[in-house]
């Protein structure tokens, strides 16, 4: 077992709260975990993560996982609720997000419980939820079109109020509108449509259809 721990402060308690328990094959790591190599830790098996992550960067932490997806079976983590509610949103409403749409690619996810404030010492001011993922065994993507992918998620959700062929047009991709827009209808999409509307598979056809033609 491996445990990841930022605080060096903590870590002596942490010690002694795992020798209380018997648990004496435990390795930690004091460092931030968002810098962690992953690849350092797999042995003869893929990891279970479990985490009551630090609401902050709970974000980026998810985004690491499933980048690492590969070296993980499963996980069970805590988010501040408003952000679990995100991450388990369909397309549709405004919870749909860039997050919901690369978590759902990678991993199966579901609900495992609410966590209220009176089950922590100091009470936070939000109430909390644990949630599984299992992510899948097989991806439909390489490691190059799963990069398009997720940048074809990213730029379709940076001006999410508008359409997609003008939320997609310029930025860090510099695609031009009638690149888009042939792009979409390659993929079966109208055009007028709003990133937020777009299932997981919408955006791999998309994303097919922009590796196709570049």
């Amino acid at each position: 077992m491996t445990v990841v721990e930022k605080d060096f402060r903590l870590v002596p308690l942490l010690k002694q709260e795992l020798e209380n328990a018997g648990l004496n094959h435990v390795t930690i790591l004091t460092m931030d975990a968002l810098k962690l190599d992953i690849r350092t830790i797999v042995k003869d098996q893929k990891l279970v993560v479990i985490g009551n992550l630090p609401y902050n960067i709970s974000s980026q932490i998810l985004f690491k996982l499933v980048e690492d997806s590969q070296y993980i079976e499963k996980a069970f983590l805590m988010f501040q609720k408003e952000l679990a509610t995100r991450i388990l949103a369909a397309p549709g409403g405004k919870d749909y997000s860039r997050l919901t749409a690369v978590v759902k690619y990678a991993a199966d996810i579901n609900f495992v419980a609410d966590v209220g404030p009176h089950s922590f010492f100091p009470k936070p001011a939000v109430d909390s939820t644990i949630l599984r993922f299992d992510f899948f065994e097989e991806k439909a993507f390489g490691p190059e079109q799963e990069k398009l992918l997720f940048n074809v998620i990213k730029a379709a959700f940076s001006k999410r109020r508008k359409s997609l062929k003008n939320s997609m047009e310029g930025g860090e991709f510099k695609f031009e509108k009638p690149f888009i827009i042939n792009a979409l209808e390659s993929a079966g999409i109208d055009p007028q449509r709003r990133a937020e509307t777009l299932s997981v598979e919408e955006f791999k056809s998309l994303a097919r259809a922009i590796w196709e033609s570049t």
